[in-house]
């Protein structure tokens, strides 16, 4: 066995054992959870690479194959604040982040969505 190897089973272990349990449980539910009601966003296209300035932003081209798109540069937007009860959990600190992801991801998704109408309507109708 390699030294990196005893290194991860010994965190493991160092673990408590509810948490193991905890992602255990997460996976499972996950897996059986209904799918995602359908979307009007088509698959996302990442025009840049990496290190280009405007690397990260998101196309969405027209569902229908025309010409038109929409890009969304996720990374610019800053995330909220987050609200903590005094005394803090590491449960509490996850929800929030979680939360304040979710209601991006939600905004963004409304965006998208709102762009896609749009360009029908102004382009495709009769559609």
């Amino acid at each position: 066995m390699s030294d990196d190897f005893d290194e991860i089973e010994s965190a493991i272990a160092r673990l408590p054992r509810d948490y193991l349990d905890d992602v255990i449980r997460a996976q499972r539910e996950a897996a059986s959870a209904a799918p995602p009601p359908p979307s009007v966003i088509p698959e996302p296209e990442w025009p840049y690479p990496p290190r280009h300035p405007l690397g990260g932003v998101v196309r969405f081209r027209c569902p229908l194959g025309c010409p038109w798109y929409h890009d969304e540069n996720p990374g610019a937007e800053r995330p909220g604040r987050f609200m903590l009860p005094v005394g803090f959990t590491n449960e509490d600190v996850a929800s929030a982040i979680t939360l304040e992801a979710e209601a991006r991801g939600n905004a963004m998704r409304l965006r998208v969505e709102d762009a896609i109408a749009a360009h029908f309507a102004a382009d495709h109708a009769n559609r």
